[in-house]
Parts: structure tokens; C-alpha cells; sequence
């Protein structure tokens, strides 16, 4: 069609623009232009083919109307238009497309229409189901394409959608995550204008694109960089077994200090400042045991998996352990560890280092939380996410009860929170906030 629109894209957007991929993902901060990424890809379907339906859906019918239609009208020539139903939010090019603005919030009233093309704007503050039950289907028949642009807003589906691009098993996902700046719209006085106003959780989720949990999530900067495949087991250093006790599922983590790759600090030594490697806490593997499980079956596991190690075995958990009947055997949790491990050819090698009392729970979370990212970005905790996954779902999926003083919500998910509380108890006990920034040095390990 003549008299092509004009809309200017960044380099960033651009590359999204040009990708073919059927399902892509884009993670912004604010400002980036999506507004403008949006139009340019409703006009590219559109005018691609004859009688294309493309879709603009936003988190409300208001919202979408607020956005989109201004934008839309101003871009696309007139001679490109055959009709304009300003009631309906939908345009009708004169090849027989139509581009369409709709609202999710009643995703029902969206049925029963095939569709070749949709960008879901905001995605993260819209409801999963919608795309589930009616755009995903309506996608189908034409085997459609879809982009996803969003903001993020902590953990929930919309970061469930940027992983499939980032993993892009079956290469039909595609995933990009950019910064305000990168966007190439707003200038760098303005964002650091910006920082100084927000937290810094704050200023990281809507300015540098960044997925973080305002809902109270427990280990709020637990990511991708405290995962390390492959965690190095030295057979001769100590090796840390932390415990929290249930039935189902039942627990354990495994724990061994180690160099943190690339990281890096300045400690004394001496009369002189010297750099140094970190040293911090790798979870090196777990025990899980879904349902039916008691404290005697977590030690047969950990046993079964770790006998092969050759220097000393510390203990690390819930201090009630000592005061109640582990479920379904008699006596007391670390009465029945020591009872058990004494009876293999670890007993001349175990140690207990358990508080005699609760940790509170704020105590424990701040002390882990120190550990994953300090102040000053070192990072002192990491995870195998192959040989530890339930630890990773726990780091990320755990979040702070509603109204309470940091009770931790396990609630929506019984299975969630037993492997954080036995990684922290350890963390606590080891690294309490007020010596969190203690340091191990080179030579002591």
C-alpha cells in the first residue's frame, strides 16, 4: 500500500521489530516506546496480508481506548483506511484487515473470532486466564503470532513467559529485556532523576526492566545469579547438612563453602589491602521426598547419596527438632540424626551446630538475604539449579504472609518454604546480621 506510515524505532525496539519468531517477549522499563513498537507491529500484520485480524489488547477496554486509539489514528495514512468504527476501537484497512483494540478484564466477550496477530500490552497486569482460554485458541487456526510487551510485576505469569524465550525449547519463543535508557527515548538526566526518588527495588523493576517482587518475597534478590551449574564437592572440606522437619514433602540441603566465580573484594591483610576471591555458601544438592516421609527416611537419602565424602559432616536446622516426635517414628528429630549417623562411618566426624533457640524470622531472612546480594553487590550464596531445583523454587517463589510481621506464607503452596528455612537456619546461625559482612579469608579456607 502507498503512503507508508511513518514511526520511528529505536535500535532496541528494531530488533524486535525485525524478528520472525511467533511468540516474543519484550521486558521493559517505562518509556520505552511500546507504544510506538506496538503500532508498528499491528501495521506490519496487517497490512501483510488481506483480511488479517490483529489484535492490540491491553489490561482494560479504558485503557487500551487511553493509549492505543490516539496513537493508531495518527499513524496510519488516510488512504490506508476504509473504515473507522470509533465505538468498537477497530480500524479497517483497505485490503479487508482489521486492527481491533480490546480490554481484558472481560476476556469472555473476546470469543469465538480467529485471529492472526495480537500484542498483549502490559501482560503482567492482566489475567493469565485470558490468554489461556481465549487468545491461545484464537491463534490457532491461523497459527497467529503473538508479542508480549510488559513492565514487570515481581514473579507471576508474565516472568513465566519471559523464561520460555529465554530456555526457547522448541524455538518458537523468543525473549528480550531491556532498560529505559536502551530504549533510546528518555535521557539519562531524567533516570537519574528517577533513582533518587525510588528504592531501589523500585527503580530496578520499572526503569531497568528487572523482575521483582513487591508482594513480599522473601529472598527478594535471589535470580539467575546465584545460579552456578555445577558447584564444585571437595570430599575433604567440611560438608553441611541442613535439616527443617515435616512429613511431606520431607527435606534436606547440602551445603559446602566454596570460591564464588568472579567475584571479587578488598580485605585486610596486615598493613595492606589485598583482592581476594569470595568465599561464600554453595547449595550443592538437596533431598526431597514428596509425600510419606519422616526424619530417618531424609538420613537413609542424604547417607545414600554422600557416604563417598571423606571430611567432616555438620549439622545445621530447626532447633524444635530437639523437642518434638519426628511424624510416624519415636523420638526426637536430632535425637533420631545422631542415634542414625552414629550407627555409619561418618560418627567420628559429626558435629552440631544448632541453636538452642528459634532464630526470629526477620533475623533469618535478613541474614540469607546478606548472603544472596549485599549492599555492595557481592554475591556469598549460591545454587546448583540442576542438583538443587526445589532450593531455586523456594528462593524464588517464597514471599512474606500479608498483614503479618514477617511470618513467611506457606500457605498457597505447603510444599514451598522447608528448604529456605533449612538453608537459612544455617545462614543465621553461621553468618548472623551483625557479622554478615565477616570474612572468610583465602587462607583460612
Amino acid at each position: 500500500m502507498a503512503n507508508s506510515p511513518k514511526i520511528t524505532l529505536k535500535p532496541k525496539a528494531f530488533l524486535v521489530y525485525k524478528d520472525k519468531t511467533r511468540f516474543r517477549v519484550l521486558a521493559s522499563g517505562r518509556r520505552f516506546g511500546k507504544s510506538r513498537l506496538a503500532v508498528a507491529e499491528l501495521l506490519k500484520f496487517a497490512s501483510a496480508k488481506r483480511n488479517a485480524v490483529c489484535w492490540y489488547v491491553a489490561p482494560s477496554y479504558r485503557m487500551s481506548e487511553r493509549i492505543m486509539w490516539p496513537v493508531l489514528k495518527q499513524a496510519i495514512p488516510d488512504a490506508w483506511i476504509a473504515k473507522k468504527n470509533e465505538t468498537k476501537l477497530t480500524i479497517t484497512l483497505v485490503n479487508g484487515s482489521t486492527i481491533s483494540l480490546c480490554g481484558a478484564e472481560n476476556y469472555d466477550s473476546l470469543r469465538g473470532s480467529g485471529i492472526d496477530f495480537v500484542v498483549l500490552d502490559e501482560f503482567a497486569f492482566m489475567s493469565r486466564v485470558a490468554w489461556d482460554t481465549v487468545i491461545r485458541p484464537a491463534l490457532a487456526t491461523g497459527e497467529g503470532h503473538a508479542l508480549f510487551i510488559s513492565s514487570p510485576d515481581g514473579l507471576n505469569h508474565f516472568y513465566d513467559f519471559y523464561k520460555r524465550g529465554v530456555i526457547n525449547f522448541d524455538n518458537e519463543w523468543v525473549s528480550w529485556k531491556f532498560t529505559t535508557i536502551e530504549g533510546g527515548w528518555v535521557s539519562m538526566k531524567e533516570i537519574e532523576s528517577a533513582r533518587k526518588e525510588l528504592d531501589s527495588r523500585t527503580f530496578e523493576q520499572e526503569y531497568l526492566g528487572e523482575f521483582k517482587s513487591f508482594s513480599g518475597r522473601v529472598a527478594y534478590d535471589f535470580s539467575e545469579d546465584n545460579y552456578r551449574h555445577e558447584l564444585v564437592h571437595n570430599l575433604q572440606k567440611p560438608l553441611e547438612l541442613c535439616y527443617d522437619f515435616n512429613r511431606s514433602p520431607g527435606i534436606a540441603a547440602i551445603v559446602q563453602e566454596q570460591i564464588m566465580p568472579g567475584q571479587f573484594e578488598y580485605i585486610q591483610n596486615g598493613s595492606e589491602v589485598i583482592k581476594a576471591p569470595v568465599i561464600g555458601s554453595g547449595v550443592i544438592g538437596e533431598v526431597w521426598i514428596p509425600r510419606h516421609s519422616n526424619t530417618l527416611l531424609v538420613c537413609r537419602k542424604l547417607y545414600e547419596d554422600w557416604k563417598h565424602h571423606k571430611g567432616e559432616i555438620i549439622f545445621y536446622g530447626d532447633p524444635s527438632g530437639g523437642n518434638k516426635t519426628s511424624q510416624g517414628v519415636q523420638g526426637s528429630d536430632w535425637d533420631l540424626i545422631k542415634d542414625f549417623f552414629e550407627q555409619t562411618e561418618w560418627r567420628d566426624r559429626m558435629s552440631f551446630d544448632v541453636p538452642r533457640a528459634h532464630p526470629s524470622v526477620r533475623s533469618r531472612i535478613n541474614a540469607m538475604n546478606c548472603r544472596i546480594r549485599s549492599i555492595d553487590g557481592i554475591i556469598r550464596f549460591m545454587v546448583d539449579p540442576v542438583a538443587a531445583p526445589h532450593v531455586v523454587e523456594d528462593f524464588e517463589r517464597l514471599t512474606v504472609l500479608e498483614g503479618s510481621n514477617g511470618e513467611i506464607d506457606k500457605n498457597a503452596n505447603k510444599a514451598i518454604g522447608h528448604l529456605f528455612d533449612a538453608v537459612s537456619y544455617r545462614e543465621c546461625q553461621k553468618y548472623p546480621v551483625d557479622e554478615a559482612t565477616r570474612i572468610i579469608t583465602v587462607k583460612d579456607f
